[in-house]
């Protein structure tokens, strides 16, 4: 529970105001191909142990949050979506 809890009050803190600006633990995944549809560019934000995955629609003014995982040290990006 407390986990939910720090991905909850960093998704509130981070992505509230300007989710699609790279800084900090933000950034934009470039060539990255998610196993979900995805038409804009993947967004990840890091919440150590996690990665908040999330797009953002400007027009409608919306983050939508595609996955949360667990990234342990060892694996890549890549390996735990």
């Amino acid at each position: 529970m407390a986990d939910r809890g720090l991905v909850l009050d960093a998704i509130k803190t981070h992505l509230v105001d300007r989710p699609s600006i790279q800084e900090g633990d933000k950034k934009v995944l470039r060539g990255l191909k998610p196993p979900w549809i995805q038409v804009r560019p993947v967004w990840q934000l890091t919440v150590v142990p996690f990665r908040v995955f999330y797009d953002v629609d400007e027009d409608a003014r919306e983050v939508v949050i595609n996955a949360v995982r667990r990234k342990p040290s060892r694996k890549t990006t890549k390996e735990i979506l």
